[in-house]
Formats: C-alpha cells, structure tokens, sequence
C-alpha cells in the first residue's frame, strides 16, 4: 500500500504510517537516530526514529529493491538500483 507502518513491538500496535509515494521492498537500515530504505518510486527516505518524521528525502531515476548500504562510519550510503546503477551519496 506505499506506506512504511512504524509497530511497537511490545504491544504490537502501529505507532505510525508514513507514505511513501512507492512500494517498499528495500529493508530499512539504521543509522544513529535516524532509519533509511528506499522505495520501487526511487526514493531514499531517512526517517527520525525519536519524533517518527521524514528527516531526509532522496529522488532517484529509478526504483530501489534492494536494501541501502551504509558506509563503516555512516556518512556514505550507497543505493542499487532496478536498472543495475550503483549510487553512492554523501550524507550531510
């Protein structure tokens, strides 16, 4: 349904659903305070785990299956596409 659900564990109950413009087939990485996935619309969302917002937003030419990978220190993210591009951004 183009949304990321936010699910507390405990009790099972969805916290928040954010939409995301594409679906969701990359598994959601974390980076500090903040997770970030990418979506088949090609967007890279990073989202504040603490007030559950979309804290970054990244548009991309193409969709995004597979999960982000993040660099050793965290400022690198690098992003495979559907069409076999390797992108590699750096986080500010």
């Amino acid at each position: 349904d183009r949304k990321l659900y936010v699910i507390d564990l405990d009790t099972m109950k969805v916290l928040k659903s954010i939409e995301c413009g594409g679906r969701v087939y990359s598994s959601p990485q974390r980076i500090g305070n903040r997770v970030i996935f990418g979506t088949a619309g090609g967007r890279v969302y990073e989202i504040d785990i603490t007030s559950l917002e979309v804290a970054g937003l990244l548009q991309l030419p193409d969709a995004i299956t597979n999960a982000v990978a993040i660099s050793a220190d965290e400022s690198r993210i690098y992003v495979s596409t559907a069409m076999n591009s390797m992108l590699a951004y750096e986080r500010l």
